[in-house]
């Protein structure tokens, strides 16, 4: 018989009984072999031993049976071990696999968890890019939003640098060099009024006229007559004096030419107080300044925009020295006139109350580098001048006149004035401009029927007033109003065109809007014929402001400000009454004098 299986740990609990049975053959072979051995040691023995032979045989035979089984069954168990040894290395290469299928199974939780931070690791990462992703597309859209308002706003930049000066209130003489204001041809340096050669060449029709003085337009030449009207008028304001040139004989003729100039001279004037004369209080100190050197300085700051520097050193040139005062009393003169003359700006003031119409205009100055404003109010014989800090309802209602005002305030189109007044009515000039620029961006033909219907009613105003007719008639006006609802109807369709740039579409929205809310102002020339079509009086008025702002940059302080404002109401409006600027300050100064009190 073979060897006994070895049993191995790994084979199944089924290979214990398997052994078991093969020691117990095991032993009945050995057993089987010492009986032999003794069978055949015995079988030459006694007949007792012979039949314990035959019994042994007997029982030999019977084990050999019993071991041929158990050969059959050692077969059958070889094949059985085989098929364990066969199973126990499949369950061996399984184990193996099976702990290499652990050891990838490890492996793999440990990928996986790498896998898993990796994954975890770009979440977050797709999660940034996509918050990313989110605000670039916001900043996309920003910057598509800014590029359409860029460009929009390039548009309108373009617009203001392409503007047409007659179309703005920027000066002709600011417009685009090498361009004429109203046309935007080439022009050339020293062109004015459209004469130059080639726009008369272009013109067939056109007038072949000099540069110079027009045809019907007044010249400033002075006559022999006026001369004459003027010495006779002014003996007491005047030197005639008489040079005669050549040889002068008895009845021989001559001719008479006039030069005329001035000569500055200093005035000493001696008072001589006895004991029964009051000395007044300006002649308490032994030497002052009189009146007409006062005047002087404050027309020279008023109207010249001349600074008290400059006032001093004029003063000691034409004196040849002997006027030398300082800036501060330059000031003080300016500032004496200022008070002195609150009198007549008093009644310059009730003169503007009492009137119908008022024209309103401000303008910017600086008061030691911060932005302020004059006012003006104004009618066709009186202007009076006010500081103003700010252009809020409250500062305009500080302003006495304004807030006082019963009538019609005619003025550019600042809301603020709508709280004043009974009345409003709008410059319809800044209008025009307003259309006129309004129609180089958009093209829109409403523009032109907007302004072609104002100044349709202006002309037949015009014709009425020269015919002595104060007033449209009721059904006249009435179709003049629907002809302008209709206009602005059409505009509000024509304001739908989406290929129009955003600003001019803006710009022209506001326009209507502002012709809608505001259309009885801006018709108020139609249906009260006291009102001017323009504020022109009221900016013409206004103008001197704007020019000593740009010459001097305005004011050090408030007191400057109201100052010039005092001085110039008086100039401004002796001009507009014709009447004697100088004699009229130095009245003022000498005793306070109300020079517009009416006279009876």
């Amino acid at each position: 018989m073979t060897a006994p299986l070895e049993t191995s740990p790994s084979c199944h609990v089924s290979c214990k009984y398997v052994a078991f049975a093969y020691e117990k053959a095991e032993h009945f072979k050995l057993l089987h072999h010492k009986k032999c051995v003794e069978y055949e040691k015995l079988e030459y023995s006694d007949s007792s031993l012979r039949k314990e032979n035959t019994s042994l045989k007997k029982n030999c035979n019977e084990y050999k049976a019993k071991a041929g089984r158990y050969d059959k069954v050692m077969a059958s168990m070889l094949e059985l071990k085989r098929i364990c040894e066969e199973q126990a290395c499949i369950i061996k290469a399984l184990e193996n696999r099976n702990k290499q299928l652990e050891k990838e199974n490890e492996d793999f939780f440990k990928q996986r968890i790498e896998d898993r931070n990796v994954i975890s690791e770009q979440k977050k990462q797709l999660k940034l890019a996509n918050e990313e992703k989110v605000a670039l597309r916001a900043e996309v859209e920003e910057l598509r939003e800014n590029s359409k308002s860029f460009s929009n706003e390039i548009a309108r930049l373009k617009s203001i640098l392409n503007n047409n000066p007659s179309n703005t209130s920027t000066p002709p003489s600011q417009g685009q060099a090498g361009l004429d204001p109203h046309s935007h041809r080439p022009k050339s340096q020293n062109e004015y009024n459209g004469r130059d050669e080639a726009k008369k060449n272009e013109e067939e029709d056109a007038p072949k006229r000099k540069k110079g003085g027009q045809k019907n337009h007044r010249g400033t030449t002075l006559t022999k007559e006026a001369i004459e009207k003027f010495l006779n008028d002014n003996k007491d304001r005047c030197v005639h004096e008489i040079h005669e040139v050549g040889t002068k004989r008895e009845g021989k003729p001559y001719r008479v030419k006039y030069t005329i100039g001035t000569r500055t001279m200093v005035v000493i004037k001696e008072y001589r107080y006895y004991d029964d004369a009051e000395i007044p209080v300006e002649h308490y100190s032994d030497v002052t300044y009189d009146s007409s050197l006062k005047a002087l300085a404050a027309y020279l700051y008023g109207e010249c925009n001349m600074p008290t520097d400059k006032i001093k050193d004029l003063l000691n040139t034409v004196s040849d020295g002997m006027i030398n005062i300082s800036e501060g009393s330059a000031y003080n003169f300016c500032r004496e006139v200022a008070e002195k003359a609150e009198y007549s700006i008093e009644q310059l003031r009730q003169d503007l109350l009492n009137g119908d119409v008022l024209y309103t205009d401000a303008t910017y100055t600086k008061e030691n580098g911060k932005e302020t404003y004059i006012r003006n109010a104004s009618n066709s014989n009186t202007v009076v001048y006010s500081p103003q800090d700010s252009k809020t309802i409250e500062d305009i209602k500080g302003t006495a006149v304004l807030n006082d005002f019963v009538g019609v305030v005619v003025a550019d189109h600042e809301t603020a004035l709508k709280h004043c007044g009974t009345e409003n009515a709008e410059c319809n000039q800044h209008t025009g401009r307003y259309c006129s620029k309004n129609k180089d961006q958009t093209g829109h033909a409403w523009l032109d029927d907007y302004m072609s219907l104002l100044y349709e009613m202006k002309d037949e105003k015009k014709k009425l007033l020269d015919d002595g007719i104060t007033a449209f008639s009721d059904s006249v006006l009435e179709n003049y109003f629907k002809r302008y609802d209709a206009i602005l109807k059409n505009g509000w369709e024509q304001n739908k065109d989406d290929k129009l740039w955003e600003y001019a579409a803006k710009d022209e929205r506001a326009l209507l809007r502002r012709f809608e809310k505001y259309k009885y102002d801006h018709l108020r020339f139609a249906t009260n014929f006291k009102v001017e079509f323009t504020n022109n009086r009221s900016e013409a008025d206004i103008r001197i402001f704007k020019t000593r702002t740009k010459a001097t940059g305005g004011f050090r302080q408030r007191s400057g400000r109201e100052i010039c404002c005092n001085i110039l109401s008086v100039i401004r409006t002796c001009k507009k009454r014709k009447m004697p600027i100088f004699s009229s300050l130095e009245k003022i100064v000498d005793c306070r004098a109300n020079i517009f009190a009416p006279q009876h």
